[in-house]
């Protein structure tokens, strides 16, 4: 995944979660349909995900706003992730296997900036027993990849 800044997007949703009375974390999915080029909104989700740590590649830690607004009790302006970045589970050398065009010099860009976020790879938390986690883990991500995606395609990525 690799973080932009959408403005026209996030001051529609925006718009309209502030329309609902809605205050709090959201995540909105957005798609762009490639045949028309038109941004569709498929739902709001009223938390933070998962793999919320794209956020902070892009800027923003949650957690911080969250104490800030829940524990410390400070006003805040609404954060928003404008850093671009590669947020990524999937080793480079598979993703320079899938990407193409403007999108492999994007992220080859953002990987040589050092721009990469990758959870899985937490400086505080590698340890032996976890690098070889990882290691394996994505190890599984070539062999998954072989067998579901065996040639690059259009839909591959």
């Amino acid at each position: 995944m690799v973080t932009r800044d959408f403005p026209e997007l996030v001051d529609k949703s925006v718009e309209l979660l502030r329309s609902v009375g809605y205050r709090g974390f959201a995540e909105v999915d957005i798609k762009l349909d490639p045949r028309t080029g038109e941004w569709l909104f498929f739902e709001v989700n009223p938390r933070i995900g998962r793999n919320s740590y794209y956020l902070v590649a892009g800027g923003v830690n949650p957690m911080r706003v969250m104490v800030a607004d829940l524990v410390d009790r400070r006003p805040l302006v609404p954060a928003r992730a404008t850093r671009r970045a590669l947020y990524t589970l999937v080793p480079w050398a598979l993703l320079r296997r899938y990407l193409s065009g403007r999108l492999l010099e994007e992220v080859g860009a953002l990987v040589s900036a050092g721009s990469v976020f990758d959870p899985q790879r937490y400086a505080a938390d590698m340890g032996v027993r976890r690098r070889v986690d990882v290691e394996l883990t994505e190890m599984n991500h070539f062999r998954k990849f072989r067998r579901y995606y065996p040639k690059v395609s259009d839909t591959s990525f």
